[in-house]
């Protein structure tokens, strides 16, 4: 085996640590046989709908996400996945993937997989980690500006929280940032004033930690909502 392809494989061994920190290098190393595959800059590496037989995850190169019907568009590198939506969740991909760059993949067979998921137990942890990578990568606080590791991180660091119509979110105690996955929540003043109403994809509790002793708003859910609560930020 040639240097670059050792490369090749310990930067694929490091990614995939990152999706998988609990598995065995056993078990990661069924992955690693997998295939890699060249792509050109300008090709289209997955359409929109499009089904197929694999997952690739990026090793070298700039690959861009383009969702024309939400309006996004994201430029993803090394250690992040490709129409991963499939095995995760079941569901097609609800955009496009195009090689910015010329760009190397590692091309996993589904059923390769999804054999991995069920072997080490990690399949439902893996599917709410990937919709949570989509739910922060969709945000504008975060968008594009996070690699795939700090991504996972976040994600993996993220605890949902279920609050009822009406409930209280008080973040004057704690310093974890708040993101609404559902549902929307009223911001309020220490007098009760309404200040601002957040959708998903909103958050708050950045005040205490941007700076300590800033008055916090307290939060009130508008209708039953989920918020993703998480003390991991690169703020």
């Amino acid at each position: 085996i040639d240097e670059p392809q050792v490369d090749l494989r310990r930067t694929a061994r490091r990614c995939l640590a990152t999706y998988f920190p609990d598995a065995s290098e056993e078990h990661l190393e069924s992955l690693l046989d997998a295939e890699e595959v060249s792509v050109n800059a300008g090709a289209i590496i997955r359409r929109r709908g499009e089904e197929a037989a694999h997952v690739d995850l990026i090793l070298t190169g700039r690959v861009q996400y383009i969702d024309a019907e939400r309006q996004v568009s994201h430029s993803l590198s090394i250690g992040a996945f490709v129409g991963e939506q499939v095995v995760a969740g079941g569901t097609l991909p609800p955009g496009t993937w195009r090689a910015e760059s010329h760009v190397t993949l590692l091309r996993i067979p589904g059923v390769l997989l999804k054999s991995f998921l069920d072997t080490t137990g990690l399949g439902q942890r893996f599917g709410e980690m990937v919709e949570r990578i989509e739910f922060v990568r969709h945000s504008w606080l975060f968008g594009e500006q996070l690699t795939p590791d700090t991504l996972n991180h976040i994600a993996l660091a993220m605890k949902p929280v279920h609050c009822p119509a009406e409930g209280i979110i008080d973040t004057r105690e704690v310093r974890d940032l708040f993101l609404v996955a559902e549902g929307s929540v009223v911001l309020e003043n220490r007098q009760g004033i309404p200040v601002e109403t957040l959708q998903p994809g909103d958050f708050f509790g950045e005040q205490n930690i941007i700076e300590s002793g800033m008055e916090s708003l307290i939060g009130r859910a508008a209708s039953d909502s989920v918020l993703l609560r998480t003390s991991e930020f690169p703020l």
